[in-house]
């Protein structure tokens, strides 16, 4: 994966979410299914950060 500076990495998020607002407002699924992803991940590194915690006990 290529190094971004962080203004790199603005414009992409900035472009990414406009083209994802046109997907849904299309209504392609493909956007649904990015907050789906984005939800699974965030479980994900929940139930890591909370095995972690629970570990050295």
């Amino acid at each position: 994966m290529e190094k971004l500076t962080p203004a790199q990495w603005k414009e992409r998020t900035i472009r990414d979410i406009k083209r994802r607002q046109e997907l849904r407002e299309k209504g392609i699924k493909d956007a649904d299914s990015f907050l789906a992803e984005h939800r699974i991940k965030e479980n994900k590194r929940m139930s890591r950060i909370r095995f972690k915690s629970y570990r050295g006990k």
